[in-house]
């Protein structure tokens, strides 16, 4: 990220993390075109809405110092690149708004040292940035000869679609070439959406042998409960009213649509709210992998490591008290020594 700081907007301190407190946030994103935060584990859920407010374009307001009635607003608009070992991103509108990249460990044979890595990019440095005006001197007469193009399926930022086919266009790939790449970024979107959260999981696994689901609010918690305790996750993670589960099953009801094909309308019938659940037939089948069996997977994982640690654990005990044994009969053998 450090290259890309130092062409898209250098700066005079080296890469930072987050800042502490969402004012420093805001005031990072309000005066800088390009923002990288470094080596991140986790973000919160606010802080994920100021980015993704950011990555669009919006304002942020708070009350002047020692004043009561004034205020300042801080346009924030800017790139923001964030990496880390793990998807640090969980909340579905910044996953939107991301261009998800992963990248393999670099074999120890192709491995430089810091003083190669720059002198190397110093030196295609120059080239890297006309090559970068050259492509937005293209793009910008394009704009202004009126260039348009035909997309007939845009992803949620259709601007930032359109922009990408244009550019794509100057660079030599053609419309479909570039919109598969784009939606194929929206389909690790949905993966790692649902990969996510329990409750996407379960309504995965509830469908999975069903095209509609008619019940309660109440009778879905319940169906889903024992889904999870069939599969051996803790049923604490579940919403606990149906209420709580209809505002889950909100953040998630794009990426289910999108990626399984799965719709649910929720109505008052009487005294109760009755939903309706249906899986159309066009439902994505090109997942190698269910959501569920990741799941799955990562829970038999973790219940395993636990239970290696307990029994090193339950393994350490029994052989610091097997050492305090010893040494008390020790001390015993030594005092009847001494008696004698």
């Amino acid at each position: 990220m450090r290259k890309l700081e130092k062409i898209i907007d250098p700066k005079v301190s080296d890469l930072c993390g987050m800042p502490k407190g969402a004012d420093g946030l805001e005031l990072r994103l309000s005066n800088s075109y390009f923002v990288a935060l470094d080596n991140l584990s986790s973000i919160s859920r606010n802080v994920s809405d100021t980015i993704a407010r950011a990555v669009t374009g919006g304002s942020v307001t708070k009350r002047a110092l020692y004043h009561n009635t004034k205020e300042i607003v801080l346009d924030i608009k800017a790139l923001v690149a964030i990496n880390g070992v793990s998807l640090v991103a969980r909340e579905s509108d910044l996953l939107d708004r991301s261009l998800i990249i992963e990248l393999e460990r670099i074999a120890p044979d192709k491995i430089k040292s810091e003083h190669d890595l720059w002198k190397s990019f110093e030196k295609d440095r120059p080239r890297i940035l006309g090559c970068i005006l050259e492509t937005l001197s293209e793009f910008l007469q394009s704009e202004k000869d009126g260039k348009t193009f035909h997309i007939k399926r845009k992803i949620r930022l259709a601007d930032f679609h359109i922009a990408c086919v244009k550019v794509g266009n100057i660079l030599g790939m053609s419309e479909k070439e570039v919109s598969d790449l784009l939606w194929e970024n929206q389909k690790n979107v949905n993966r790692y959406s649902l990969d996510e959260d329990i409750v996407a999981c379960c309504v995965i696994e509830l469908m999975d042998k069903a095209d509609e689901y008619v019940n309660s609010m109440t009778g879905l918690l319940r169906d889903l409960n024992e889904i999870a305790n069939n599969n051996s996750i803790v049923s604490t993670v579940l919403p606990k009213t149906p209420n709580h589960l209809t505002i889950r099953l909100n953040k998630v009801k794009s990426n289910l649509q999108a990626e399984y094909g799965i719709t649910y309308v929720i109505a008052n019938v009487g005294a109760f709210k009755q939903i309706t659940i249906k899986k159309s037939e066009n439902s994505c089948e090109s997942c190698e992998e269910s959501v569920m069996a990741n799941h799955i997977k990562r829970m038999r994982e973790r219940k395993n490591m636990n239970v290696k640690n307990e029994d090193s654990c339950e393994e350490s005990v029994m052989a610091n008290h097997i050492k305090r044994m010893r040494e008390r009969n020790k001390s015993l053998n030594k005092a009847k020594e001494m008696k004698k």
